[in-house]
């Protein structure tokens, strides 16, 4: 069914599908918990599901995930891209979950009884008028528990600032004008051809090209992303081709391209990552324009 239009202003949405799942109990569904939980011993994640169809077309001011702590904890949170919709609430089980993509953001909830916010402004953006899903993990033990969309009271919620867009100009009807005798050429210099401007875009680039790293290190890579032809805009970063075991944040997603802008992009492999060479691919995305840059990794190489 598609959602009605969106009034500009600021709406407040609930997730339509909430779980977390249980790396204990890997056929187990919590659909129905007024708990999301994310933890990493006892290992869970939590996953959330929002409806944006209703934002197709509007100019996003500001886009933030507000979660009510039921449990503190001073572990860092990773906020995650989870690229498949398919999934809902009473079938997620830890088994059949969706892949996670990169962290959209950290975050370390550590006081109890408060609402915690973390602005996504960015990823909200990108997946305007459509579905977007979320995944919460962490790699600390010390849990991290927050009120569901099945709590009777403080449902988590994403709150979107937003406004119309800015309609086409109409143009007016212009009588034809009335002919009138051509007179005869006169020879002219030939001018020179207009340049064609060209389209705003931007550049990414990685460095190091280059990093080596034993089993349980960790390095990190810096990510500039320079405006072009009067670029303006919030670019999306993402990394691909990461080995099994390892894990990846950015210092800044997305940034923001008006004129030069970096993030430091922190890879961090465990004890049980493979050694060998690893070519990582880098994607800054805004609206249709999409960039790559590579560098490599090396795990046990030295």
């Amino acid at each position: 069914m598609t959602s009605p239009p969106l009034t500009p202003g600021t709406v407040t949405l609930n997730p339509v599908d909430d779980a977390y799942v249980a790396g204990d109990n890997v056929n187990a569904n919590f659909g129905q918990s007024t708990e999301l939980i994310s933890d990493g011993s006892p290992l869970r994640e939590s996953y959330l599901k929002f409806d944006l169809q209703s934002l197709e077309g509007a100019n996003i001011a500001l886009g933030k995930l507000r979660m009510f702590v039921t449990n503190s904890s001073g572990g860092t949170q990773s906020l995650k891209q989870v690229t498949s919709n398919s999934w809902t609430e009473g079938a997620l089980t830890y088994g059949n979950r969706p892949a996670k993509g990169t962290a959209i953001t950290t975050f370390v909830p550590n006081t109890n009884g408060v609402w915690r916010e973390v602005d996504i402004t960015g990823h909200v953006t990108l997946n305007a008028g459509s579905l977007m899903s979320l995944a919460i993990d962490t790699v600390s033990s010390d849990g991290y528990n927050f009120s569901s969309a099945e709590a009777t009271t403080n449902r988590v919620e994403l709150v979107v600032q937003s406004s119309a867009p800015t309609p086409s100009p109409t143009a007016s009807p212009t009588s034809s004008p009335s002919p009138t005798p051509t007179p005869s050429p006169s020879p002219s210099p030939t001018s020179s051809p207009t340049p064609t401007p060209q389209p705003p875009d931007f550049t990414i680039k990685a460095s190091p090209a280059e990093r080596t790293v034993l089993p349980g290190g960790s390095t990190t890579y810096t990510i500039t992303v320079t405006s072009k032809n009067g670029f303006v805009g919030a670019v999306l970063l993402s990394v691909s081709g990461l080995p099994l075991g390892t894990t990846a944040s950015f210092s800044q997603n997305p940034v923001d391209a008006s004129t030069v802008a970096s993030s430091t992009l922190s890879v961090g492999t465990s004890l049980t990552t493979r050694q060998g060479s690893y070519t990582l691919t880098i994607t800054g995305t805004s609206g249709a324009i999409r960039h790559t840059a590579t560098v490599t990794l090396r795990v046990g190489l030295l």
